[in-house]
């Protein structure tokens, strides 16, 4: 599956470069670096990180909760800060970008083969395309609610 799917998580790449070396100093992962060029830094799970990812994958509750992080949102709360047309623009923009994400995991969900290897894979895609889908009748609906009648025809 690629990796675009993934893409919508917003995750700082301060994060993504601190994260490999708080797991490593925990035992999780084990860290080699090349010796020449780049010095590039390849990570692998250990059997400690193994085993803890194992306990968190089996264990059935969710402490971690749900959390949406759309910038999009939160202009949106603010919207009465500044004109409707900018809210208008705001919407339509949001609107093109969820259909491109929509499009873009319907090309991946073509990739699948529907085989019981992937079907866990191919389930958490169908969500993204349902959050992406209404996230574009949403945005869609903010746009038609502000732009007058005789305008939209």
């Amino acid at each position: 599956m690629s990796s675009t799917f993934w893409q919508s998580l917003a995750t700082p790449h301060s994060q993504l470069y601190a994260e490999p070396e708080r797991l490593a100093a925990a035992g999780y992962v084990a860290e080699r670096r090349e010796e020449k060029g780049r010095r590039r830094r390849t990570f692998s799970i250990t059997s400690r990180g193994r085993r803890e990812l194992m306990r968190w994958l089996t264990d059935p509750r969710s402490e971690i909760g749900v959390e949406v992080r759309d910038a999009g949102l939160l202009k949106l709360f603010f919207g009465d800060l500044v004109e409707e047309g900018d809210v208008v623009a705001l919407a339509h923009a949001l609107e093109r970008l969820h259909q491109r994400r929509a499009s873009e995991y319907e090309r991946i969900a073509d990739q699948f083969d529907g085989d019981g290897a992937t079907r866990f894979r191919a389930a958490s895609l169908r969500m993204g395309l349902i959050y992406e889908r209404a996230s574009v009748r949403f945005w869609r609906s903010i746009s038609e609610e502000l732009t007058p009648q005789e305008r939209r025809r």
